[in-house]
């Protein structure tokens, strides 16, 4: 994702493991608890140092839909982080302002795209807010309410059951991810 400490710090661990043993740390997740150099600060000792200083920051809101985004694989609407995140339907203003909030500090990119914006989490800080949501006991329960945004999104553009021929899934493109990742759960053992 271009963050300059997670490549000093993958960088420090090739002459050590090598590149294809460097590519399996990162592969097994590794990422957040590569230790830097240890004159650094402490923050800036390991990823997971980082986004722990940086999680320590945020109120209450920006914590709970920070983690809750994680679920999200690729990019985001605003209006299927209202769906997922949110508790009520009155939690949309917080929600929007808690997203304006991790924009403004860099742990959410807003990508530029024709159309409503959307939003995506870096993957070092989606891999921590997920351990962070797993945390909070709340990963199936917000696994849950991805899945049923997804099913609705593809219900409302007449996309149900078995397709047969070539259905037309351009309108669908930008979150197959987040589907595959839906149909994933949903026929989880779980």
């Amino acid at each position: 994702d271009g963050i300059a400490l997670a490549i000093e710090l993958v960088a420090s661990r090739v002459g050590v493991y090598g590149i294809n043993g460097t590519v399996d740390l990162l592969d097994s997740g590794a990422e957040l608890v590569l230790q830097g150099r240890r004159d650094a600060s402490p923050r800036h000792q390991t990823l997971q140092a980082l986004h722990d200083w940086s999680y320590r920051l945020l109120s209450a809101d920006e914590q709970k839909v920070l983690v809750r985004l994680s679920v999200f694989v690729g990019e985001l609407t605003l209006a299927a982080a209202h769906a997922v995140v949110g508790d009520t339907a009155d939690d949309r203003k917080a929600i929007t302002r808690a997203i304006a909030s991790l924009g403004d500090k860099s742990l959410l990119q807003v990508c530029s795209t024709q159309g409503p914006a959307r939003y995506r989490l870096l993957d070092t800080t989606r891999a921590y807010a997920a351990h962070k949501l797993a945390e909070r006991g709340e990963e199936d329960e917000i696994a849950r309410r991805h899945a049923l945004y997804f099913t609705f999104l593809l219900e409302r553009i007449g996309i149900q059951g078995p397709a047969f021929g070539n259905p037309d899934l351009s309108r669908v493109a930008a979150s197959m991810g987040n589907i595959r990742r839906a149909m994933a759960w949903s026929f989880s053992p779980g």
